[in-house]
């Protein structure tokens, strides 16, 4: 690495995590690049876990890594993350979530790619309570169909450059969940040059108390204000039909929880807008799995 190397602003926010933050602050130690801006978000903690980010800090000061602890009272991830990002200093900022592990060599690894692209995204692997790893689906495009479809830019996947972010219109604060799916659309509607590394990066815990924990059909409420931002942006018709197909991939979830009457609400309304989607909504009944790729293979 040589001194021409942009500085990267790593934006950690945090909120009653004493289980699972040491094992993140472990893995920040294990960062090659440099310059790095370490910044910390204390989102409203009740427990221990400022204390942990704090000792950590005390210790990790060297050359090229500067640091910073902020205070955000308002609860809310994208609160703590907008508040991380006005902060900021790097030419590109790189969200991470308080309970995974982030990979040694994602930032040297993207370096090359960072000068002519706005982001730089790769897949994550995720890791289940049982010890199984699976690594998330990825489709490698620039396509808000494919985002929408597949949510393949997630909180840690994408490297973005801040001014771009900011031109975006910075994290929605309204949203509880699917933030980052929503981030990820508005991103690529804006025609950002968008590259993709191959190799799947950092380990992304799942369990009960993560973002990405509970099922769909437990936290369905939660998604509609995300479901309804995107709905809101000035979509394309093929944009508009993918946007469906999710919602149609939602209501086979709630099917099978037992929801019957928000997916049927769901169903109607979605095939009274694209009749054309009844052959993917019998799909749904009779496989259900890799529905994503089904559509994409049929519906362009």
């Amino acid at each position: 690495m040589g001194i021409s190397n942009p500085l990267i602003s790593i934006i950690i926010p945090f909120r009653n995590r004493e289980k699972y933050i040491q094992r993140t602050l472990a893995s920040f130690r294990r960062i090659k690049y440099r310059p790095i801006e370490l910044i910390f978000v204390d989102n409203a903690s009740e427990d221990n876990s400022r204390q942990f980010v704090e000792h950590f800090l005390q210790n990790i000061a060297e050359d090229k890594v500067a640091i910073m602890l902020l205070t955000e009272p308002t609860v809310g991830a994208c609160k703590a993350r907008n508040c991380g990002l006005h902060a900021a200093h790097g030419d590109f900022v790189y969200f991470f979530d308080d309970d995974d592990e982030i990979s040694a060599d994602f930032l040297d690894e993207a370096l090359s790619h960072l000068y002519d692209n706005d982001i730089v995204a790769a897949p994550t692997r995720m890791i289940f309570p049982t010890g199984e790893e699976k690594v998330r689906y990825t489709s490698y495009s620039d396509s808000v169909r494919d985002q929408i479809l597949t949510g393949m830019l997630s909180t840690q996947s994408m490297l973005i450059r801040k001014s771009a972010l900011i031109s975006a219109g910075e994290w929605n604060e309204k949203l509880p969940k699917w933030n980052d799916w929503e981030l990820g659309v508005r991103l690529l509607k804006k025609g950002l040059k968008i590259t993709w590394l191959k190799k799947a990066y950092h380990r992304i815990h799942q369990h009960p108390d993560s973002l990405t924990g509970p099922s769909l059909a437990t936290t369905y409420s939660l998604l509609q204000p995300a479901l309804l931002a995107v709905a809101s942006l000035s979509l394309t018709d093929s944009e508009k039909r993918a946007l469906a197909a999710k919602e149609l991939i939602i209501s086979r979830e709630l099917e099978k929880a037992g929801e019957k009457q928000q997916n049927r609400i769901i169903i109607t309304r979605n095939l009274k807008l694209y009749p054309s989607l009844f052959f993917f909504y019998f799909y749904l009944r009779l496989i259900s799995r890799g529905a994503w790729k089904f559509y994409r293979t049929f519906w362009s």
